[in-house]
């Protein structure tokens, strides 16, 4: 009887001993778990309060809030190149030195900007059935760039500069659109000013994330911070798709004209009501036309300065 009890009882010892090895290695793996909680908890909790802020009283179900989203990303890349390319022009060399190359990159970038940044509203303006695809061009087009300035910021080549005009070409055309995109994702009782100042506020809030990131990766080399762009827009890229359908219909829509339109036959005895110009809109939209060109030309003197 005691050799039949002997096995019974190695079995017991054996069994409790697999119970302690289970144990040890289920507090290991609970500790893993709990430890990897703990590290993603802030990213979590950050991206969840960002989320929560963004699509606020309706901006989540208008698509207003993707909107938000995809600026400040686009805040985000357009500081990075920002970041390389003054580090590069303006304080790699001496001031006597740089007068010049200051001189260089305002002619052959600023100047045909200036020139081409009329014509980018009205020739978006004729497709107004892709705003979504005319954003990731834009993210694409800005993400492309920003490897070629990679290259171009170490070998110091003359591609620098047709490829910071075609920056800030394509993020011209990237605020068009959105100036366009904003009316369309209006949540209920939103003003367009309000909605306006929310996005704006959304790319404020990610230049300033990004600006001292970028001076991070600036002290890593001078083509870091195009590498972080190139990232960050390539992200933007796939977020423009994710704006609702509705930012790509034109419905509604109609052209401003200088001067009121009276009407035109339309049919045997119908006339269209006359369409409204800038002379007809009223005093506090020209006022503020006048206004809004005033600071442009205070922000181009300040930037030749």
């Amino acid at each position: 009887m005691a050799s039949a009890r002997s096995p019974q009882g190695a079995t017991g010892v054996g069994g409790a001993k697999g119970s302690n090895q289970g144990d040890g290695s289920g507090r290991v793996s609970g500790s893993v778990r709990a430890v990897g909680r703990a590290l993603n908890f802030p990213v979590t909790k950050t991206a969840r309060g960002i989320r929560r802020a963004t699509h606020a009283h309706g901006a989540g179900e208008s698509g207003l809030g993707k909107l938000i989203e995809l600026h400040a990303v686009n805040g985000a890349g357009d500081v990075m190149i920002t970041v390389a390319l003054a580090s590069t022009v303006f304080f790699s060399v001496p001031t006597d030195e740089a007068r010049g190359r200051v001189a260089l990159y305002l002619g052959i970038t600023m100047a045909p900007f200036a020139l081409l940044a009329p014509v980018i509203g009205p020739l978006l303006d004729r497709l107004p059935h892709g705003r979504r695809a005319a954003m990731a061009g834009s993210m694409l087009a800005r993400a492309m760039l920003a490897l070629m300035l990679a290259g171009a910021v170490v070998s110091g080549t003359f591609e620098l500069y047709p490829a910071a005009l075609g920056v800030l070409v394509a993020s011209k055309a990237y605020g068009v659109v959105r100036s366009a995109v904003v009316p369309r994702l209006l949540p209920p009782n939103f003003s367009l000013v309000k909605a306006n100042s929310r996005v704006t506020l959304g790319g404020l809030l990610a230049t300033g994330v990004a600006a001292p990131v970028g001076a991070l990766l600036q002290s890593l080399g001078a083509r870091y911070p195009l590498y972080g762009a190139f990232v960050i827009f390539i992200a933007g890229t796939f977020l423009s798709f994710s704006l609702p359908p509705k930012v790509d219909s034109a419905k509604g829509e109609d052209k401003a004209l200088l001067a009121a339109d009276e009407g035109h036959l339309h049919g045997p005895h119908l006339k269209k009501p006359p369409r409204p110009g800038l002379r007809t809109v009223g005093t506090a939209v020209t006022h503020a036309l006048a206004a809004n060109a005033s600071l442009r030309c205070l922000s181009g003197f300040l930037i030749f300065f």
